[in-house]
């Protein structure tokens, strides 16, 4: 039966064949498997076989039934005879008198710190449950928290990814040159899907009126009013106060107009959820969602939609931009592109910003899950092929983001005094497997090579990128020649550029035989996107993320192409006089390292917490741990013996990590502290923890990375 039950990752045939299975180990009449309904206290029944009646719409609450003791007081609830026990409130008597039940036996399904689901068995007969039924259910009940801890996550992680998927596809219309009305309207169509609701409006600021913009589904004929002011029914206080709002009984709010009320009735609507399009405090306009049933808009739901609020700002700026920059065309038409392009990156910027955090925590918990997941089963255990593609799918959208956050600028940069010559020389031999034996690779590193200030990853990640560039373009051989060497550039070869300003510069140039590229082509090769390759084959964001960190570097990249006679990439990096590290070559652990030190870990999200927990105890750490700095304090207080290390998230409510590190410092000097954040570079500089020397690591990571890093700066002198 645990294999039945463990075998499957979906949710409803776990709890089919745990009801099943509880009824055949108790001898029961009827069985119950109920859940936790989310955003609630409460639970709702899901599986009930054996019942004489539908239970679709019950709903268990805490104190009230055998169900709702258990789920107060997180103890199995058993009783001879329902009907007289005087535990039982009279308003659950009816419902079990009407089903026949007489002895009834209720165990918590419990999972992250808190009763997740319930699991009962009932008789119709006199027969009383025994103390064996009761270790039996409950040991049933905790295997089949683990099945639906595995489905949860399984079913979070696609939920997510379809997240993913569709602002990656909102952005991708925003990369196209389109009508702003087609824009906004596909804006509301993949926030109504996405959201599970058939009433998506976008209304926009006309002077201190809201008017009626663009809309999916039926909400025309549920925003039945075309202007509203300020401060009117529930949109116009949400652009009154440029503050998110939701609203549970649209159809009796009395801040909502008559006319929207009774159409909303008609409608069976009764959740709303409405953000503001905002640019700094300026309102545009309002994105506003309505949902029918009693599913409540939840926290994750809001960020979504203030995501697609995000896009159509986004596309509302680029409209009166691109009409300003319309208007001053005769004057400014050597910079129109570049201001169209840059409008782009900041839109692609945005979105990437909003989502990295939440995304990076929530792909933490994912792949550090499914990694210690991983771990502790059998090379022959059948999920380990589920387990694994969970791991490659998140590992795929970490990518995702990433990219969307170096094309965007706003990645974590640890920059380094380089040589780029020793750069180019540590990748050579990976470059040589990368394109294969039918091209050639010829590096020419230049004479007395300047030095110059970069993060050295992301530099390599700028070579390889253009180098497998370079190689796509010769499906039937060629060169590449990878070049670097010291220029001067005067105020006459700069001014041939724009945005290249005069100076010393390393310049690193990566040049192919391939087929070339014509004009066209040239004109977009930086946007995101944007590939030459057949469907399926990358992701268009190689060259944007190469654009990205060069520039994010205070570099400069042009690019010289003809049809038929090859590309050359050029890099200017300007040179600095200070010396350069050496380029540290240290491969990964194969076991994850451990230590027996203490550790103090500070982190809001739960379900990250919990994940490092799990990895530093399995390493042999003692850990303490804390919710945010506060708390930590206290932590720190109460602990009299050594503290070697502080591992803090950077950016929490109350007081940041930095401002936490502050004030331990006088109190434990000698402790260590190391950062983390799934944060944007603009985000995490506002906190202060991007300076030399600062320990500091991004999220996503795996749990290898984690306790590297931890050794790392345990160790460090």
């Amino acid at each position: 039966l645990v294999t039945d039950i463990t075998a499957s990752l979906d949710l409803d045939v776990i709890l089919r064949r745990v009801g099943e299975g509880a009824m055949e180990l108790c001898r029961s009449d009827m069985a119950i498997v109920a859940l936790r309904e989310p955003g609630s206290d409460g639970m709702i029944f899901r599986h009930w076989p054996g019942a004489r009646r539908d239970y679709a719409e019950f709903r268990v609450v805490p104190g009230k039934g055998g169900g709702g003791i258990v789920l107060e007081t997180r103890q199995p609830f058993r009783t001879d005879c329902y009907l007289e026990d005087p535990r039982i409130v009279q308003e659950y008597r009816d419902v079990v008198e009407a089903e026949g039940v007489v002895a009834y036996m209720a165990v918590p399904i419990e999972g992250e710190g808190r009763v997740e689901g319930l699991l009962y068995v009932c008789n119709r007969s006199p027969r009383p449950f025994t103390d064996q039924d009761e270790a039996v259910l409950v040991r049933l009940a905790e295997h089949a928290a683990r099945a639906i801890g595995n489905a949860k996550l399984t079913d979070a992680l696609r939920t997510r990814q379809a997240h993913l998927e569709a602002l990656l596809e909102a952005s991708r219309e925003l990369s196209r040159i389109q009508p702003v009305e087609s824009l906004l309207g596909r804006i509301t169509e993949l926030c109504g899907r996405l959201l599970d609701s058939n009433s998506v409006g976008i209304r926009l600021v006309e002077g201190d009126e809201l008017v009626m913009s663009e809309a999916w589904g039926d909400a025309r004929g549920v925003m039945l009013m075309p202007r509203l002011k300020f401060g009117q029914s529930l949109s116009g206080i949400v652009a009154a106060s440029g503050e998110p709002l939701l609203a549970d009984d649209l159809g009796s709010d009395p801040r909502v107009e008559p006319a929207h009320r009774e159409a909303a009735r008609r409608g069976g609507y009764s959740r709303w959820l409405g953000v503001p399009l905002k640019v700094g405090d300026r309102v545009l306009g309002v994105l506003s969602v309505r949902r029918a049933g009693n599913r409540s808009f939840t926290d994750e739901d809001l960020a979504v939609a203030a995501a697609f609020a995000s896009h159509a700002t986004a596309a509302l700026e680029n409209a009166r931009l691109y009409r300003e920059a319309q208007e001053a065309y005769a004057s400014l038409a050597a910079t129109q592109a570049q201001l169209g392009q840059s409008q782009k990156m900041e839109a692609v910027g945005r979105l990437a910003g909003g989502i990295a955090h939440d995304f990076n925590n929530l792909l933490t918990v994912v792949l550090g899950r499914s990694e210690l997941a991983l771990a502790r089963l059998r090379d022959n255990d059948p999920l380990r092929r589920d387990l694994g593609l969970i791991q490659t799918t998140a590992q795929r959208a970490a990518n995702l983001v990433r990219q969307l956050l170096a094309f965007s600028r706003k990645q974590v940069l640890r920059p380094e005094v380089l040589d780029l010559g020793a750069v180019v020389a540590e990748l050579e031999g990976m470059l040589h497997r990368l394109i294969g034996e039918d091209i050639e690779l010829v590096t020419a590193v230049g004479a007395d090579l300047g030095r110059v200030k970069a993060d050295p990853s992301q530099i390599e990640q700028v070579i390889v990128n253009l180098v497998v560039n370079a190689r796509d373009a010769m499906p039937a051989g060629g060169r590449i020649t990878v070049e670097t060497a010291n220029v001067d550039l005067d105020a006459a070869v700069a001014a041939t550029h724009q945005g290249l300003r005069p100076g010393a510069y390393v310049r690193l140039a990566v040049q192919d035989t391939g087929h070339g590229m014509d004009a066209k082509t040239r004109a977009h090769i930086f946007e995101p996107f944007f590939t030459t390759t057949e469907v399926g084959k990358g992701t268009g964001l190689g060259l944007a993320t190469v654009y990205g960190i060069v520039k994010q570097s205070e570099g400069y990249i042009l690019v010289e192409s003809v049809p038929g006679q090859g590309t050359t990439f050029t890099i200017y990096l300007p040179r600095v006089e200070e010396d350069a590290a050496p380029v540290p070559a240290s491969p990964a652990p194969a076991v994850l390292p451990r230590g027996t030190e203490t550790i103090l870990l500070v982190e809001d999200d739960p379900e990250l917490r919990a994940l490092a927990l799990d990895i530093l105890r399995g390493s042999g750490y003692t850990v303490l741990e804390a919710r945010q700095g506060n708390e930590a304090l206290l932590v720190l207080e109460r602990h009299a013996g050594p503290i070697h290390l502080l591992v803090t998230d950077v950016v929490m409510p109350q007081m940041g990590g930095r401002a936490l590190a502050e004030r331990l410092a006088s109190l434990r000097p000698e402790m260590q502290v190391l950062y983390m954040s799934g944060y944007s570079e603009a985000a995490i500089a506002q906190h202060g923890v991007l300076d030399p020397g600062t320990a500091f690591m991004a999220k996503p990571f795996t749990a290898g990375e984690l306790t590297s890093k931890i050794r790392e700066v345990l160790d460090a002198p």
